[in-house]
């Protein structure tokens, strides 16, 4: 049995020296990294979260919203950008009253009309869209009424209780994805309480 319990402790002898050895290391490198660029140095999962936690600026809790874009908030992550105006549009600041012959279009969503893959603002499709409409010669207003996580069922109250005020003369309803997770729940559930809904909610 001594020379089974010799070679068991000088293994654990060379695992625990072979540790110290990679804390050692790591440590020495973690110093380096700081010394020479002044920050300790962190994993992509950590520079993931620090940009999540930067989209919280453009969250805010809603009575029935479950989430809603946060009046005059502005968000600069992953590399884009996004302004809210003061009446939670990314759109320009404009008044609520329609100038007369004005044709306004609403356009209203999830992720996809907000659109998160635009660079800013005047990039996103909706503002893309005024500018073709008015390129043609329509004097068209487009405002982008999507947010990140809404469903149709965001996208129903919001119209009925902030979007209509704007008169709109047409609204587009583009969705996707937030609408197929709670639709597809088993059992399904009208109310739309689950799938998407709990993932947004987690922003704020």
């Amino acid at each position: 049995m001594k020379p089974v319990r010799r070679m068991v402790s000088g293994l654990l002898l060379a695992l625990l020296a072979s540790a110290a050895l990679l804390g050692l290391g790591e440590a020495s490198l973690r110093i380096a990294a700081r010394l020479r660029h002044g920050v300790w140095p962190h994993t992509r999962a950590v520079d993931f979260y620090a940009q999540i936690l930067l989209l919280r600026q453009i969250y805010r809790g809603h009575a029935y919203l479950n989430t809603a874009p946060r009046e005059g908030g502005a968000v600069a992550a992953f590399g884009k950008s996004a302004v809210i105006n003061r009446r939670g549009y990314r759109s320009p600041e404009r008044g609520l009253d329609k100038p007369p012959g004005v044709v306004r279009i609403l356009a209203a969503g999830g992720s996809t009309t907000f659109d998160i893959s635009a660079a800013d603002d005047a990039t996103a499709w909706p503002n893309r869209l005024e500018e073709t409409l008015r390129a043609s010669g329509s004097n068209a207003e487009v405002w982008n009424a999507g947010f990140p996580g809404w469903t149709s069922q965001e996208n129903l109250i919001s119209l009925a209780i902030r979007d209509l005020d704007l008169a709109p003369d047409l609204v587009i309803l583009y969705e996707g994805i937030n609408d197929l997770q709670p639709a597809s729940h088993v059992p399904f559930d009208p109310t739309y309480e689950h799938g998407h809904a709990e993932l947004a909610h987690r922003a704020l």
